[in-house]
């Protein structure tokens, strides 16, 4: 449905508003004595180019996209290629041209243009479900921006597809242009935004090895039920339904149903607009067992490869045990120094018998070294926090196990509320780089109490803490209780990487590094 913008008129701008709410043609108007000209392949030139009607746009920005230049020839060609470069940087609503003659009897070519308006405010009203800063995310416009139909219409469809993904398939959103004066409008999205439109039925068509009821538990999306009026999932979106799709080829594969397909996913709504009924129609296919699983490994020669198999001849087909396989494969070869390992299946389908033979075929490159560890995100910690927490260092053999143990260590310090850490090839085929992404959070702590004892009377309590002071990784706290009766103070200090290698010797005991 293409969006219905209205105009309400404040000022006297008659101009304007017929600019706004008529459809633009790229069309030149032009003198009856030129029509024969401009019909023809002839060329013609004039004196003199005037240009009338701009406010904003400077007289050359016009000429250069125009491409029109006094004194030269020019045919209809040279004029609907000038139109429509200057329709297309979005400045004017409307161009008109004519030639018409200066004072001296001389040739002149009038462009007469109409400037689209600035937009001076953005307006969002009737929204109560969904908050102006998230629609405010989806609006391509913004105050002192060029106001063009085009980019109002595509706004209100990115507008209504939110309400969409929310359940609200009878949202409506009406865009309304309050023109001012100057040549500047506010623009107001009116909005309706309609009830939540629910699934109040999901059929399967084609499924005999399981039942609906069952397939419908395995799906994201459920039927309305009275007894969860706030499930979002009750909710129609059709990312959710794309998703279900796969979530039902999941089960199939890990079930041994190899071949099975979701032929289509159909949404109708009901008449009134407020109910979904969703069809999925699936071909099961025929139930694979495995047959011959072999690993195929010429580079390493590592015998234990074909300990990680998880995937076991006779049994029936999953596909979940074979990504466990890969991942067991992976983490084998990252472990003796292989980082850039690519372990694909090989599939070797037996119609007649419905097995599948299965090869995994392990391909990789030289043993990798850490060349580089690259932390960023880390304004207030200081790298040498983070690289101690590290079980790999610059020069090691790279191992995908210790890189693992590395970064839960760094998500264990509670410093940071997010950590990524990846890898990238280094600078020669034997080098890897270790990129470690993180986003800090706030590390103190406030506490306050308050309380009566028989002995000390009225007391207060207040505590502080900091468990990464200066960024060092260390901790600071106090610890003050005022009472009638008595005063009392803890201050305490931690150091988390004091070098033990110090400490044992000094107690007569033999070095330990934890």
């Amino acid at each position: 449905m293409t969006p219905r913008i209205s105009v309400v008129k404040t000022l006297h701008t008659l101009a304007l508003i017929g600019t706004l709410c008529a459809p633009v043609a790229l069309t030149a108007q032009l003198a009856p004595n030129s029509q024969s000209l401009l019909s023809s392949d002839a060329s013609f030139r004039v004196n003199d180019i005037a240009i009338i009607g701009n406010q904003r746009i400077e007289q050359n920005t016009i000429l250069s996209y125009l491409g029109i230049r006094a004194g030269l020839p020019f045919n209809r060609y040279d004029i609907d290629r000038g139109l429509k470069a200057l329709f297309a940087t979005g400045f004017f609503a409307d161009i008109k041209m004519k030639p018409v003659t200066d004072r001296n009897g001389g040739a002149v070519l009038q462009v007469q243009v109409t400037e689209n308006p600035i937009i001076n405010r953005i307006e969002l009203e009737g929204n109560r479900r969904i908050s102006d800063d998230d629609l405010r995310k989806e609006v391509d416009l913004a105050a002192r921006s060029i106001f063009t139909r085009p980019k109002v219409e595509a706004t209100t469809q990115r507008l209504l597809q939110i309400y969409r993904r929310s359940g609200r398939y009878q949202a409506k959103i009406d865009p309304k242009v309050i023109v001012l004066d100057n040549n500047r409008v506010n623009l107001v999205f009116e909005i309706e935004e309609g009830k939540e439109t629910r699934v109040t039925n999901i059929d399967f068509v084609g499924n005999e090895i399981f039942t609906d009821s069952h397939l419908r538990d395995t799906i994201q999306t459920t039927e309305e039920r009275w007894w969860s009026p706030f499930s979002s999932d009750e909710k129609y979106d059709p990312d959710r339904v794309a998703f279900d799709k796969e979530l039902l080829r999941r089960y199939y594969v890990s079930q041994g149903y190899a071949d099975f397909q979701v032929k289509s996913s159909i949404a109708e709504i009901t008449p009134n607009g407020e109910d979904f009924y969703l069809t999925y129609t699936v071909d099961e296919g025929e139930r694979y067992t495995f047959g011959t699983i072999t690993v195929d490994d010429t580079l390493s020669k590592d015998a234990e490869l074909t300990s990680q198999v998880t995937t076991l001849a006779g049994e029936t087909y999953n596909a979940d045990e074979i990504e466990t396989t890969i991942d067991n494969i992976v983490q084998r070869m990252g472990d003796k120094g292989f980082a850039f390992v690519d372990v694909k299946p090989d599939f070797g389908r037996n119609y007649a018998t419905r097995t599948i033979d299965l090869t995994y075929k392990v391909n990789m490159g030289p043993r990798v070294y850490v060349e580089r560890i690259n932390i960023n995100g880390n304004s207030r910690t200081l790298d040498e926090v983070l690289r101690r927490e590290f079980r790999l260092a610059e020069g090691d053999a790279y191992s995908t196990s210790k890189l693992a143990r590395s970064e839960q260590r760094l998500k264990n310090l509670g410093f940071f509320q997010n950590v990524q850490v990846s890898q990238a090839q280094g600078s020669s085929p034997d080098q890897t780089v270790i990129n470690v992404d993180v986003q800090e959070q706030s590390t103190g702590e406030i506490s306050l109490g308050a309380g009566f004892s028989s002995t000390d009377g009225a007391l207060a309590e207040f505590g502080i803490k900091e468990s990464n002071l200066l960024g060092r990784g260390q901790e600071l706290r106090l610890n003050a209780l005022l009472a009638a009766e008595r005063q009392q103070f803890d201050i305490g200090f931690t150091e988390k990487n004091f070098p033990t290698t110090l400490v044992w010797p000094l107690l007569g005991m033999p070095p330990f590094v934890f």
